[in-house]
């Protein structure tokens, strides 16, 4: 991890000596993500658990979600290259309630995303009024880190039991896209669509000890955040 920020930091410095201006963009969307193998679980558990509460009822199961990001780096006419950091999140729950008591049990979803990202403009100019719009593609690539917990809790009364698993994931992503700039004196609105492909995982492992695998038969259990991602960019030129 160190290693990948100083080459960031450093491609940055290098690249902006010749740059004809500095990047600061937010970002915000929603995500669609595929969890097969967390949807799995979460089947097993809900058809194993019916058996002793019958109305066990599935309330989520991974639906599209939030989210957020951070980049700078640089610009020139036609393209921009920056670092980039985001972060995602999503969730499953089957559940259970009644007087006597409760019963949970959730898989909550975070992924913390650090890689680069190169866009390419359209030399084609779209005129809006005093202002303009400029196709473009843009390619992310990267490391992703996925923190999954597991948290199964059973009330009855005023006793509770809470189980509580944590499991970590290493992968590498693609994340090909297009999207539509409009400019606006310092500031550029970009709406883009593109799709998120995770290349290399590591499997899920136990928090802190990488050779810990969570497995079945079938081998190693991944969380797959393989999906669409749709967004809103708002950069600060300088």
């Amino acid at each position: 991890m160190k290693c990948i920020c100083i080459i960031f930091i450093c491609i940055s410095f290098n690249t902006f000596a010749y740059s004809q201006n500095f990047e600061i963009s937010l970002r915000t969307g929603f995500g669609s993500f595929q969890m097969r193998d967390l949807k799995e679980i979460q089947d097993e558990v809900l058809e194993q658990t019916k058996i002793t509460i019958s109305d066990l009822k599935k309330t989520s199961s991974f639906p599209v979600y939030s989210v957020f990001g951070i980049s700078s780096g640089i610009s020139m006419t036609d393209y921009s290259i920056s670092a980039i950091f985001n972060y995602e999140s999503t969730g499953s729950r089957i559940a259970y309630n009644d007087y006597s008591g409760s019963y949970y049990f959730d898989q909550i979803a975070k992924n913390f995303i650090l890689g680069g990202n190169f866009k390419k403009y359209s030399k084609h100019r779209i005129p809006l009024n005093n202002y303009f719009f400029k196709p473009f593609f843009n390619f992310n690539s990267g490391i992703s880190l996925s923190h999954i917990t597991f948290i199964d809790k059973l009330t009855i009364g005023d006793e509770q039991l809470i189980e509580k698993l944590e499991l970590r994931e290493v992968s590498s992503f693609v994340e090909p896209g297009f999207g539509l700039s409009l400019f606006i004196s310092k500031i550029k609105i970009e709406p883009n669509l593109s799709i998120h492909i995770p290349t290399y995982r590591s499997g899920l492992f136990l928090e802190g000890n990488f050779d810990v695998k969570f497995e079945d038969e079938d081998g190693p259990i991944h969380a797959s955040w393989f999906g669409v991602r749709m967004g809103l960019n708002i950069t600060f030129i300088f």
